[in-house]
């Protein structure tokens, strides 16, 4: 073969080879997905970015909706404990819409006690929505306004914190002691008297 005729085998192979780079330099690459967890998500993201985020960290699972456009999902470590929170995220449209945390350990006795108790009084002054969709109605929603005072008292060798939920003429209070030994309790009472303007600022 002629200096020239291998020259020109050069040239070609060259050719080729600058030809197949290009290709495949072109060729849609993969987008990365990007790790995420729960406690860094905004709401409004896009569905498909959360989820594909969350695989790496989360065992996911859909939950059943009757509703178009509405999806939730239950979130799990992959490897949870005892104490592990979960969390149940919420699109609509495509859009993450709430996420709920479900904090653990679960509660019985006098949280239970607590919990009905405050439902109880606040079920006396709330109301549906005006124009209920077809998830609100299902699960017979109401909604309520209160005003939350709060309150800390430091004494010897105690600390106080007073949450008054204030509900017309009265306020259903929860207070926790905290004992300098460490040890603590929740008391619970409920007071009647005439309601104090929130002061304006």
């Amino acid at each position: 073969m002629t200096d020239l005729g291998r020259t020109l085998v050069i040239i070609v192979a060259g050719v080729a080879l600058a030809a197949a780079s290009f290709s495949a330099w072109a060729q849609p690459q993969p987008a990365v997905i990007k790790p995420l967890r729960v406690e860094f998500l905004n709401l409004g993201m896009d569905k498909n970015e959360v989820l594909a985020g969350l695989t790496a960290n989360y065992t996911l699972s859909k939950e059943d909706l009757p509703v178009p456009d509405e999806e939730t999902w239950r979130v799990e470590d992959k490897a949870p404990n005892a104490d592990s929170m979960w969390y149940e995220i919420h699109f609509s449209k495509n859009k993450l819409a709430s996420i709920n945390t479900h904090l653990q350990p679960l509660l019985y006795g006098d949280a239970v006690r607590l919990a009905k108790e405050l439902f109880s009084q606040l079920s006396w002054i709330a109301e549906p929505p005006q124009n209920p969709d077809k998830i609100s109605s299902m699960i017979n929603q109401k909604w309520a306004v209160v005003t939350v005072g709060l309150q800390q008292i430091n004494l010897a060798g105690e600390d106080m914190q007073q949450i008054f939920l204030n509900i017309k003429d009265s306020a259903f209070v929860i207070e926790v002691n905290t004992k300098t030994n460490g040890s603590a309790f929740v008391h619970l009472r409920r007071v009647k008297s005439t309601p104090e303007e929130p002061s304006k600022k």
